[in-house]
């Protein structure tokens, strides 16, 4: 247990650490050609998976600092006193059936520590397939991303089951692992039906690959998010897409409504999550570069996040938003450890990891 940190400092000491691992990165990005492809980034990769898995995975139980650590915990140690049985009625019976087992062979400390070698595991190995050659970059933008740390002590359950569907991307273009791929992501969405809708995206951008039509529709949904307003919510959750009642309530509840910091139009966040897209504007259509497993990444990042801006004003749109930022570390640094696409381009990826961590790091800061 890391219970020797204070509880209001564990967020920081966090954060502090990357702000150095980050700074370094930046200096070796300036002073080199490239990031050397050698063992030691591998290492330094595999040290850095491992000191985040035990850091997340080893924290103080925590409502007050973690969120719904909490009520994580006091299910867990319901189901290990036999007060609660899995109930098979229930949309989360596969996360309930894994609660439950691993409630009669470990504690609930080596249970949060299981959920943080899957969470950042499944993100490790899909760093190390896609970009064997830069894992340490790649899995450095993936643990300094905005949502990192909030689903990794927090919205636990939802950050395993997106883990789990970028790890599904790695294998879905080998046509022998593609069964892997498929198997993925059923276990994700029997963990958390939320990411339904990334895998619905997905399969769509397999079979249609115009990144032309999908960057039209994500255009179309911000037009009719503001002309139509509140009216999006509303609809969604008539529409009965899920008989999960907390989907109706992330759409409607006006009780924590300023869990997002503020509702209403978020031009801040919709700036944000435009960066992968202008980038993937300039790689697919200006320099036509029709690499697969960008183009399904990317289309399924703008068809999720189209979704999101739709439904912008809920109180919880964070939630939807995440539906297409587990994405963005991914599909934001792809291109850039691809593709040639201009000169001193690793001393400008460099710059791009700052950056990518700034918002982040600033983002805490505020908040």
């Amino acid at each position: 247990m890391f219970d020797f940190i204070p509880l209001e400092y564990y967020t920081s000491v966090y954060f502090n650490f990357l702000l150095l691992v980050v700074t370094g990165i930046f200096i070796n990005s300036r002073n080199s050609s490239g990031f050397n492809a050698n063992n030691s980034n591998s290492v330094i990769a595999l040290l850095l998976f491992v000191f985040i898995v035990l850091y997340i995975g080893l924290r103080p139980i925590s409502g007050r600092f973690f969120g719904d650590m909490s009520t994580y915990a006091t299910e867990f140690k319901l189901f290990q006193s036999g007060d609660r049985v899995v109930n098979m009625s229930s949309g989360d019976v596969l996360f309930s059936t894994y609660v439950n087992y691993c409630s009669s062979i470990m504690n609930v400390h080596t249970w949060f520590l299981l959920d943080a070698f899957i969470y950042i595991g499944c993100l490790y190995l899909a760093c190390k397939k896609i970009f064997p050659e830069y894992i340490l970059i790649a899995f450095l933008m993936c643990v300094t991303a905005f949502s990192f740390w909030g689903y990794g002590v927090n919205g636990i359950r939802n950050g395993i089951a997106t883990s789990l569907i970028i790890l599904a991307f790695s294998f879905v273009l080998q046509r022998k692992k593609i069964v892997i791929s498929i198997l993925l992501c059923l276990l994700a969405i029997g963990l958390h039906k939320s990411v339904t809708f990334p895998v619905l995206a997905g399969i769509t951008a397999y079979f249609y690959k115009n990144t032309r039509s999908y960057l039209y529709l994500w255009v179309a949904c911000i037009a009719l998010s503001l002309m139509f307003g509140g009216f999006w919510e509303s609809f969604f959750s008539n529409l009965g897409l899920t008989d999960d009642e907390r989907f109706s309530a992330y759409l409607m509840s006006t009780e924590y409504a300023d869990s997002f910091s503020s509702t209403g139009f978020r031009w801040d966040f919709l700036l944000y999550s435009m960066v992968p897209i202008v980038m993937g504007v300039y790689v697919v259509l200006i320099r036509e570069q029709k690499d697969r497993l960008y183009l399904l990444l990317l289309n399924t990042y703008i068809i999720s996040n189209a979704f999101w801006i739709l439904v912008i004003r809920a109180s919880f749109s964070n939630r939807f938003a995440y539906l297409s930022w587990f994405l963005y570390p991914i599909v934001l640094i792809y291109p850039l450890l691809k593709f040639e696409l201009w000169d001193k381009q690793y001393s400008k990826t460099g710059m791009v990891v700052v950056l990518h961590f700034l918002f982040t790091y600033i983002m805490w800061l505020i908040t």
